[in-house]
């Protein structure tokens, strides 16, 4: 028995067991990326500070690397095309 679904887990769940299961899923995996993958990036540009200034960084600078970390993902969630765009016009003569 296959399952030729592209999707996330919502398209399993909602397949698998039910709709509404599938929508419960889809509602958390949302909520999972809005509020954990903030605290990773957080996590992470506070790691790379104390690695690199190991004698404590500014705030700010973590603040600085978390921004960073974010618009670099957004970037890759919205795709290559948005990457190349950006990288034409960043160097494009005015």
């Amino acid at each position: 028995m296959s399952f030729p679904i592209a999707g996330y887990g919502y398209q399993w769940s909602a397949r698998l067991v039910n709709p509404h299961f599938g929508f419960f899923t889809g509602w958390l995996l949302l909520v999972q990326f809005l509020t954990g993958f903030p605290v990773v990036c957080s996590a992470l540009a506070s790691a790379l500070c104390a690695f690199i200034w190991p004698e404590g960084a500014l705030p700010m600078t973590v603040a600085w690397i978390t921004t960073v970390i974010l618009l670099v993902a957004l970037i890759h969630l919205f795709g290559m095309r948005l990457a190349a765009w950006l990288n034409n016009t960043e160097f494009t003569p005015n």
